[in-house]
């Protein structure tokens, strides 16, 4: 059976990014349906390999913000085959647990990372139990040492130096001592207390002016990371609002990168 995936969601635009983050792979998206009703009639038309249900599904236009509660059941009542994905708001992380109980099997908390939309889908396809969940870690205040390039331009073999000011698993906060202009494509090491390293892609999206660093500042939205570096991420962030005494403050020491702004050799 192709792996077709309907998505529930009554924000089309969020419907149409998880839909580009299955091209090139095995599962293909099938549409998009904005309320609880819908869906249930997508299912006897369309029939679905696996339905997306985000958690603001209405159930009907007249009734508002109820769908996700009365749909999952009836999913399984109606098509006991197919197999349900959960997405959600992360104000609405706390409805995920009860809404996995009510037989949903892995969930992807927006803004989407293709990585975790593919990792819930090729869980869906096996035959093991509902993936457990996890909310995505807050936003942590730390100094890290990174090393970053621009993707594009002029500058792409040229490695600078700069902070990460706070870290998350969906983006950066970066003094430079340049600024880089919205849309910029970055390639970044962030250096850890451990002095291991976290790898990834990503895209200005916010331009800030810091005084203090000397510089600029801007907000990097990640948009590529290998699973080993998330996790690794994920592990920091989660040990930090845990009060572990093993991470510190920041970056520093033997082995710590050079102040913003020192350019180095790249490497590779």
């Amino acid at each position: 059976m192709p792996m077709t995936v309907l998505v529930a969601d009554p924000d089309d635009r969020t419907a149409v990014a998880f839909g580009a983050a299955l091209r090139g792979t095995d599962f293909s998206f099938l549409g998009v349906v904005p309320n609880g009703k819908a869906l249930l009639d997508a299912l006897f038309s369309q029939h679905p390999w696996a339905v997306a249900l985000d958690l603001s599904l209405p159930d009907h236009p007249a009734a508002p913000n109820v769908g996700w509660a009365a749909t999952v059941p009836q999913i399984r009542e109606i098509a006991p085959n197919i197999r349900t994905l959960v997405t959600f708001r992360p104000e609405l992380a706390g409805l995920v647990r009860g809404t996995i109980a009510a037989g949903a099997r892995a969930a992807a908390e927006k803004p989407f990372i293709r990585e975790e939309i593919l990792g819930a889908l090729q869980h869906l396809a096996t035959d093991r139990p509902a993936q457990n969940f996890f909310a995505r870690a807050r936003r942590v205040p730390r100094s890290l040492s990174l090393r970053y390039r621009i993707s594009s331009g002029a500058n792409t073999s040229i490695t600078r130096i700069g902070h990460a000011r706070n870290v998350s698993e969906t983006g950066l906060f970066l003094a430079l001592s340049e600024k880089l202009p919205a849309r910029s494509v970055v390639q970044f090491d962030v250096e850890l207390p451990d002095r291991t390293t976290v790898r990834g892609r990503g895209q200005v999206v916010r331009e800030v002016s810091v005084a203090a660093a000397g510089g600029a500042g801007c907000g990097v939205a990640i948009f590529e990371m290998e699973a080993p570096h998330r996790a690794r991420l994920r592990e920091f962030i989660a040990r930090v609002l845990a009060g572990d005494p093993g991470v510190t403050a920041e970056t520093r020491g033997p082995g710590a990168l050079k102040p913003p702004g020192v350019l180095q050799p790249a490497r590779g």
